[in-house]
């Protein structure tokens, strides 16, 4: 009963610090490469991106080359 246990913990421990936050860290690049891909298409690129929900301050520090 006792390995049970620490394996529980140990597989708990795993998805609570490593998986769990990799998928929405993933996720959220996911969103915003969709949002440029979608906006390069306009003329106002920035416009474009703040009605998406990213600032200019946010859009440089994830891609300083748009």
């Amino acid at each position: 009963m006792d390995i049970k246990k620490v394996y529980i913990n140990i597989i708990g421990t795993l998805l609570m610090f490593f998986i769990i936050p990799g998928i929405l860290i993933t996720w959220d690049d996911v969103k915003f490469q969709n949002a440029t891909a979608s906006c390069k298409k306009q003329i106002y690129f920035r416009k474009c991106m703040k009605e998406k929900g990213y600032n200019g301050k946010y859009i440089f520090e994830k891609n300083p080359y748009l």
